[in-house]
C-alpha cells in the first residue's frame, strides 16, 4: 500500500523522507532548502511539483532508479503535449531550461527518488536563463 503524506512546506522532501517507511510519498507544495546533485541547491518556491518517493530497494544501482525516474517524468509531461528532452543524468531540458530535476539517494537501507518539476513557480533572475532551472 503506498501513503502519501503533504506538506505545506520542507526544507526538503528527500530530507523529509528520511523519517518515513517504504512505499511513502512525501509532497511539499515548497521546499526552503531544495537540492540536487552535488548539495547543489534546488530553486523550490510555490507553484513547482517537489515530491520524495520512499522504496525498500537498498541492493538496486542508484542510476537506474534516477533513469527510470527520468523516463517516467518524460512520459507524463509528454502527456500533456510539452516535449522535453533527458539530459543525463537526472535533468529534463525544455526550450534550453531545466524543467526537472531527479535526486535519488539511498538511506538506512531505502531508496529515496526525489523529484522537483518547474511548473508555476517563479524562477529566480539569476537562474532564468537557458541551460539552468
Amino acid at each position: 500500500m503506498v501513503r502519501i503524506y503533504y506538506f505545506n512546506k520542507v526544507n526538503s522532501t528527500n530530507e523529509k523522507a528520511k523519517g518515513f517507511e517504504e512505499n511513502s510519498v512525501i509532497i511539499a507544495n515548497e521546499q526552503t532548502k531544495g537540492k540536487g546533485r552535488f548539495n547543489r541547491d534546488w530553486s523550490s518556491s510555490r507553484g513547482g511539483i517537489y515530491m520524495s518517493i520512499v522504496l525498500g530497494l537498498e541492493d538496486i544501482k542508484m542510476q537506474y532508479l534516477t533513469l527510470i525516474a527520468a523516463i517516467s517524468v518524460f512520459k507524463a509531461i509528454k502527456d500533456y503535449g510539452i516535449k522535453t528532452i533527458i539530459k543525463w543524468p537526472n535533468d529534463l531540458i525544455y526550450d534550453g531550461k531545466k524543467v526537472c530535476g531527479i535526486l535519488t539517494q539511498c538511506v538506512g537501507g531505502k531508496s529515496i527518488i526525489g523529484i522537483g518539476v518547474n511548473t508555476n513557480n517563479k524562477i529566480p533572475k539569476p537562474l532564468n536563463k537557458k541551460g539552468y532551472h
